[in-house]
């Protein structure tokens, strides 16, 4: 288990790096979210309720890396750091839930030939603005994720690098609308939602292996290792 002090310290700065990403998603639903409106895009609000649940991941964070940091007790003699990877497993729930509404309103939309508003410069602008936030976002919670060793930043962050593909299929959808290219909208909405998918299979790959205490090396390779030293028998 994770040695106490190590813990100690851990906990706060997971919690401060969560804070900084809370802020900067809250600014990214914000823009989305009023562009998706304004234009009526499927993808742009796809996008928008992609970043929504990075806000709902990041909270659920907080909560949980400060349960992660309680000492051992009578119940839990290992310590409570497997809820981190509880719940960053918990993070592919929410990426199902994405999933399942854009592939929904895809379909449907799809069907029913509906197509958004062409929307302003300033407007894709904008949508471009925050791929960028999205970009510095995973490559500062990824640093901190190796740093601090801790799995639920390094899973938000993934989740965090597929909001970039919906933002750019977002983008690509906004400008082809402005070329009269409409119709493509939902067919965008729904690859985004198979995005999605794919790296919420790549989280559960990663979380389920510790749950379930899946031994991290294998016997033949120890074996090999100890018997490379001089002496040991």
């Amino acid at each position: 288990s994770t040695p106490p002090l190590v813990r100690a310290v851990r906990a706060p700065a997971v919690r401060h790096t969560l804070i900084v990403i809370l802020v900067l998603n809250l600014l990214v639903v914000g823009i989305k979210l009023v562009v998706g409106l304004r234009t009526n895009s499927l993808a742009v609000l796809g996008a928008a309720l992609e970043s929504s649940l990075d806000l709902i991941n990041n909270l659920v964070g907080i909560a949980l890396v400060r349960l992660a940091a309680i000492e051992p007790d009578e119940d839990h003699p290992y310590g409570h750091g497997k809820f981190e990877t509880l719940g960053a497993l918990g993070i592919v729930v929410f990426l199902s839930i994405t999933c399942f509404e854009l592939l929904r309103e895809g379909v449907m939309s799809v069907l029913r030939g509906r197509e958004p508003r062409p929307p302003s410069l300033a407007e894709v602008a904008a949508v471009g603005a925050t791929m960028a936030i999205n970009v510095f976002v995973v490559w500062y919670e990824r640093r901190r994720a190796k740093q601090l060793v801790s799995s639920f930043l390094l899973a938000d962050a993934a989740h965090t690098q597929s909001d970039i593909y919906v933002t750019l299929a977002a983008i690509g959808s906004l400008i082809l609308t402005r070329a009269g290219w409409g119709f493509i909208d939902p067919i965008l909405a729904i690859m985004v939602a198979l995005i999605i998918a794919w790296h919420g299979y790549e989280i559960v790959k990663s979380t389920v292996p510790v749950l379930v205490d899946e031994r991290a090396v294998d016997a033949a390779e120890i074996r090999r290792l100890i018997g490379s030293i001089p002496r040991i028998l």
